[in-house]
């Protein structure tokens, strides 16, 4: 027994400890993910019977944090006024925010990266699926289906989901079907896409770079 230390112990330093994720910053609905501070804020205002606008304009100040409003956050919002009883005039505000911001979002089709063009929206929907740590094969799918539209497989979606696969973890059954679908792609010629805009240089990681603490049962590949 060293008679210089002290007795009792100190407790570890608060600051030093880790702290431990009260709750999921997602929520698991039939499968879907949405974003649970969104939903949360939208419960509460409901509370009274419905939400107003200016409770509707609280909500998208809230998905507008950080660098902008992420798919999931817009899913969550749309899911929201499925759901939750929105005024005449704070659904149609919020509609109008989401149709407005779409459509900003949109001249960013392509994102130039070391010298090599990529699909933007592709390349944003597999980094949204990868932030809870990897692309399940159901994302792996929904990504195919999205590189789907329109008139097929082009060399810039092919180039993307190749791109996919060898900088974004995913899960050996998403890796699998991807290299499945993509090796029966045949070749195209170069998008005609000079008159499409690039996505603007990342100024910051986007908001959603949180782990996926979901209390809900993780699915199986």
């Amino acid at each position: 027994f060293n008679l210089n230390s002290s007795w009792p112990p100190a407790e570890p330093d608060e600051a030093m400890a880790p702290k431990k994720k009260s709750a999921s910053y997602y929520k698991t609905v039939d499968g879907v993910k949405y974003e649970r501070e969104l939903m949360e804020k939208a419960e509460k205002a409901a509370a009274d019977g419905q939400v107003s606008v200016k409770e509707a304009q609280d909500l998208w100040k809230c998905a507008m944090d950080g660098p902008g409003v992420t798919k999931i956050e817009q899913r969550t919002l749309e899911y929201l006024m499925r759901t939750v009883n929105f005024t005449d005039k704070a659904a149609e505000y919020l509609k109008g925010q989401l149709k407005s911001y779409r459509q900003s979002q949109s001249t960013s089709y392509y994102r130039t990266i070391a010298g090599v063009r990529y699909d933007n929206q592709l390349l944003q929907q597999a980094e949204e699926a990868a932030k809870d740590g990897q692309i399940s094969v159901g994302e792996a799918r929904e990504l195919w289906e999205a590189a789907l539209d329109g008139k097929g497989i082009t060399p810039t979606e092919k180039r993307t989901l190749e791109y996919v696969l060898k900088e974004i973890k995913c899960t050996k059954p998403a890796a699998e079907f991807l290299k499945k679908e993509l090796a029966g792609v045949g070749e195209k010629p170069e998008d005609d896409d000079e008159a499409m805009p690039d996505a603007p240089a990342a100024t910051g990681a986007d908001e959603d770079e949180l782990p996926d603490f979901d209390e809900d049962e993780p699915s199986k590949e």
